[in-house]
This record gives structure tokens, sequence and C-alpha cells, in this order.
């Protein structure tokens, strides 16, 4: 497990040392993607994008919620939207937007066997 003083030591090497994201990636040996996710949580939260609180964050929906619709909105990847919103993993962004698809997919389906389950009414026309 990286620590945070590690982390940090990883976004000033890609500001101050102009080391590459590859170039950390291979001597931390980890994937380069959570590179990225610490350079972009830096830039948009400082130091407090990188040095967070030990223990779980329990998000409220209504923010999950806005997380989404950010996403979906603006296009953004979701590192981005990971990192905008100081939520340490994209994984966690990842998850949150396939619950919402799913439990999208769910309304839907029942909107659509509603109507077709629903008698068609037949009105009466003037003669």
């Amino acid at each position: 497990m990286i620590s945070d003083e590690q982390k940090l030591a990883a976004v000033i090497a890609y500001f101050e040392e102009n080391e590459s994201t590859y170039q950390i990636a291979k001597r931390l040996q980890i994937d380069r993607h959570y590179i990225r996710l610490w350079i972009e949580l830096y830039r948009y939260h400082d130091i407090e994008g990188i040095i967070r609180p030990q223990g779980y964050t329990n998000y409220e929906d209504s923010f999950k919620i806005k997380v989404i619709q950010h996403l979906i909105e603006t296009g953004d990847s979701l590192l981005q939207t990971a990192a905008k919103f100081n939520i340490p993993s994209r994984e966690t962004v990842r998850r949150w937007k396939k619950q919402w698809m799913s439990k999208a997919g769910e309304v839907l389906y029942q909107v659509e066997k509603e109507c077709q389950s629903m008698p068609k009414k037949h009105t009466l026309r003037p003669i």
C-alpha cells in the first residue's frame, strides 16, 4: 500500500522534477492511472486531495447523484470526475455510475411494463 507521503512525493516529482507518470509508476511499481489521479487531486484540492483522513468515507446519496450528473453532462472521464469531487478512486465513481444506470434501467422497465398492461382507451367520435 502506498502511503500519503509517497503519493505526495510522486506528485512533487511530477511537478518539480519533471518526472513522467510512466517513470513514477515504474519506480513505485503501480499502474500509471494512480499517479494521474493523484496529480489531478492535487490540482483541484492541493495537499488535502492527497493527505486524507484515515477510515471509510460515507457519501450521501445526493452527493453521488451530483457526481453522476456531472459525469454524464460534462463527458469528463471517471478520473477527472473523481478528482474534481475529491473522491480517492475512479472505481468509486464507476461503481456509482453502474448502480445509477442499473436503477435507471429498472425504472424505465417498470414504466414500460405499466404502459403495456394499461388498457387502451377508446374514445367515441361523434357521427
